[in-house]
Order: structure tokens, then sequence, then C-alpha cells
């Protein structure tokens, strides 16, 4: 008696883990998010902005996370919609999630406290332990690191090893693992802090890259991970634009990052940006399938066209961390984003729905660089700096065109004399307010 006592304990604590729920999701796997579940998710969030930011949590978890999110919220609103709700019904419901009634209701604190992504997650993290990756590597190690990031902030990972180790031996300490600093220097990157090393121009060098990341689209009868192509200012981190692969059109993640561009103007406009008068650098890593032929911008342009599983997304890894807001950069999976690995993947969603998901984890990210920059008020200043970015947008669509298929070019051609001349009033005098 006493062991089948034990055994229940255990079987309790596993799926109150949801260790059970995601074995019985993996079996059931298939398929995209229903509009019916996405709208059960928005009825308990509350607001547009929390449930935009708890869809886009969700669909960031692997697909059989989502599953059990799913899986849970069915029942916990079916509780909560009962007008009386009795043990008996609880008893039910938790049977029906293959937990103790205990835990039933713990889950029902949990949807109440935190929502029904945080809330219901099987092992979602709420707080961070504590690690030296979140807490710091020691004084020593500490101080290294943040002294090559200062002169280098795109350092190679063994170069920022090398130093620290070194630095730590010649001061006579214990020093970190070389995986240690490499998730401290992830969570710095990540952090998107711009250092103090001098006034930092916006628009004179550039990376355009592209990384596969763990969201996941349909393809047909296929699933495939997001090819992300970031157009990245390398000086002040701000994602210029962000285009998606289609797996039809070898140019269409360039050219969707550049019309994001253009849409990103009055953005930028607002910031208290120093905008460059010309580009002096850009750093094109190129598409499998894209000549660049004709990509010309002056002797110090630098283009990338080797092949190798590794090359894409390095940059972008060196600037960001290893990950676009909740998503994974899956470096080597670039060249076969066909290439999937359950664990990591989450369930497939439209090419509409990532183009959107990956947008938002951009506006994240550039909010968190633009915080650091003081705002600029309405008037001459900022109409200014909106014209130089025009400029600075029109250089660089003038620098593309000629590697680019006539259609595209067009596209794009169309969208600079949108953004350039907007309906109802000049550059001049468009207040953007």
């Amino acid at each position: 008696m006493a062991n089948c006592a034990g055994r229940k304990l255990v079987a309790d604590k596993k799926c109150e883990s949801g260790d059970c729920l995601l074995k019985q999701a993996r079996v059931r796997r298939g398929g995209m998010m229903s509009s019916a579940d996405l709208e059960l998710i928005a009825k308990h969030s509350g607001d547009e902005a929390t449930f935009r930011g708890n869809e886009a949590t969700l669909l960031a978890l692997p697909a059989a996370t989502q599953a059990a999110v799913v899986q849970r919220l069915r029942v916990l609103d079916e509780y909560l919609a009962l007008s009386e709700r009795t043990a008996a019904d609880a008893a039910r419901l938790a049977q029906a999630l293959g937990m103790s009634e205990r835990n039933f209701y713990r889950l029902v604190g949990k949807l109440r406290d935190h929502g029904p992504v945080a809330g219901l997650a099987p092992n979602f993290r709420l707080r961070q332990r504590p690690s030296a990756a979140v807490d710091g590597l020691g004084d020593v190690a500490e101080l290294a690191l943040e002294r090559l990031l200062q002169a280098n902030e795109d350092a190679r990972w063994k170069d920022v090893v090398d130093e620290v180790l070194t630095s730590c031996r010649l001061a006579g300490v214990e020093p970190p693992s070389p995986a240690t600093i490499r998730r401290r220097l992830l969570a710095l990157r990540a952090e998107g802090r711009l250092r103090e090393k001098g006034e930092r121009i916006f628009g004179e060098t550039w990376l355009l890259d592209q990384t596969a990341i763990t969201l996941t689209v349909q393809s047909g009868e296929a699933v495939r991970y997001v090819v992300a192509t970031l157009l990245i200012d390398r000086q002040t981190k701000l994602i210029a634009g962000a285009g998606l692969l289609s797996e039809s059109d070898a140019e269409s993640g360039v050219v969707s990052a550049l019309i994001d561009a253009w849409s990103r103007v009055p953005e930028f406009a607002v910031a208290a940006l120093n905008v460059a008068s010309k580009l002096r650098d850009f750093h094109w890593v190129l598409p499998e399938g894209v000549s660049g032929s004709g990509f010309m911008l002056s002797p110090g342009l630098t283009r990338t066209s080797g092949l190798g599983s590794r090359r894409h997304g390095e940059a972008i890894f060196r600037l960001l961390g290893n990950r676009l807001g909740p998503y994974t950069l899956l470096i080597r999976s670039t060249a076969d984003p066909a290439d999937i690995d359950d664990q990591l993947a989450t369930a497939p969603v439209t090419f509409k729905k990532a183009e959107e998901l990956v947008r938002h984890a951009v506006e994240k990210w550039n909010d968190g660089i633009l915080q650091q920059v003081p705002a600029v008020k309405a008037g001459r200043g900022r109409n200014a700096r909106r014209s130089r970015l025009i400029e600075l947008m029109q250089k660089m669509t003038n620098t593309f065109l000629p590697t680019l298929s006539a259609s595209s070019a067009s596209v794009l051609k169309d969208v600079e004399r949108n953004v350039s001349n907007p309906p109802g009033g000049s550059r001049s005098n468009q207040a953007l307010e």
C-alpha cells in the first residue's frame, strides 16, 4: 500500500512539472495553433497588448509545450466558467489532466497570477535561477570581459575566452570554465546595452545577414524553420529591417528587409540618432542562390560569399547573442531549414504570422536600444533627421538595385517613393507626431 502511495506521489509530481502532459502532447503533435486556441489565450490575457505578448511567447515555445498549455487552458477555462464550482468538478477536471486536486488548484492560481502562458507552460521559469551567466563571473573575469567588449563589442568567442582566462591567470584566481564565459557573453549581448565608447553614428556601418530561428512555418506538406534576414546598424545595434526568406525566391529576404527598413524611417526619426551622411562599410552575407553581382559601394565594402554551414548568422550571433526575442538562433540550420529538431521547433504558423512575430521581436529589441537614446521633440530637428534618414535609405536602395531582379527592384522603388513623398504633404512638412 505504501508503495502504491509513493508511486502516486511521484506521478503527481511529474504531472505538476508537466512531464506527463509533454509526453501526451508529443504523441499528438502536428498542425498549426487553431484560431479557437488563440481566442482562448486572448480571453485570459485581459487586453490587446498583453495578448500580443502572450501570443508571441506561446508561439515561441516548442510544439509539445504549446500543446500542453492549450490542453491545460481548455480544462481550466471550463472550470472557471462554472457558475458553482464544487470539489467534484475539480476532481473530475484534475483527472482529465492526470494530476491531483491539490495540483489542479495550484494551476488555477498560476493562471490567475501569471497568465495563460507563463502560468500554464510546463517547466516555465518565472524567475531566472542564480548563475554566473546572469550575476557575473567574479571581479577579475568580469572586468576583463567588459574591457574587451568595450573595445570590440562583436569580438569572437575564442578571443573573449582567451582574454578572460589570461586575466585570471595573471591575477592568480580560479578562472570560470569556457562554457560559463560563453553563457555570460551571450547574456551580455542579449541585453542590448550600449557601452560608453564615444558617439555612435547610425547608418555608417551595416550588416545584412540571415539565420534560421526556432520558429517554424508550414511549407506545402512540409515544415521548415523560418530564415530571418536582418539589416543591422553595427554601431547602435538597431535592427533597421527584418524580412523572411521565401522558399521560392532567394532574394525575398533581402527585399523584405529593405522594405521593412523603409517603413521604420518615422520610428528612427523620433530618436536622437546621429544619422550618417554616407555609407562607409556594408557587410552582406549573401543568401544561397544570390550572386551579388553589381553590388558596389566603395573599396571599403566587405562581402562574404563563401559556402559553409556556419557562414550564415555568425555575424548576427556576435552582435545580438544567440536569441532574437523568444527565438533561438540556429546558425547551422540556415542552409537546410527543413532539417527540424522536434525538441526545439515550435508548432508551425503561416508565413504571414511568422512575419508578424519576427517583427514583434525586432520591435522589442529596438525599444530596448532606443530607451538608451533621448527622444526628440517634434519640429525642425525631427524633420531634418527624417530627411537624412531618407537620403541614407535612398543610397542603400540604389546600392542594391543592380543586384535585384526587375520585379524586386520595381517593388523597392515604389516603397521608396511612398515614404519619400507621402500622400497629403511633402517630405519637408510632414510632422511625424
